[in-house]
């Protein structure tokens, strides 16, 4: 997943469509967090964390990008942005 990935989704997704990205949500355990991002390589991933995400949906000229809230216990987080 690249930045360069995401200005091609970019700019196929008409304005004011939005994206929702799936990322590992590491939690404040190191061990379940090894664990998580172990199971994103497995499965063929790139364990990006919702802040990872963040940054490459901002930098790819998404607006309104955010991490939807998700219970602490959770896998998984996940992120949205808006195209303009």
């Amino acid at each position: 997943w690249s930045l360069g990935d995401q200005r091609g989704v970019h700019c196929a997704l008409r304005p004011g469509g939005w994206i929702l990205f799936q990322s590992v949500n590491p939690g404040a355990d190191p061990v379940a967090a090894s664990f998580a991002r172990l199971r994103t390589v497995l499965w063929g991933g790139c364990p990006r964390v919702p802040g990872e995400a963040e940054v490459l949906l901002n930098q790819a000229g998404y607006s309104q990008v955010q991490t939807l809230p998700s219970s602490p216990t959770a896998i998984q987080a996940m992120i949205v942005g808006r195209r303009p």
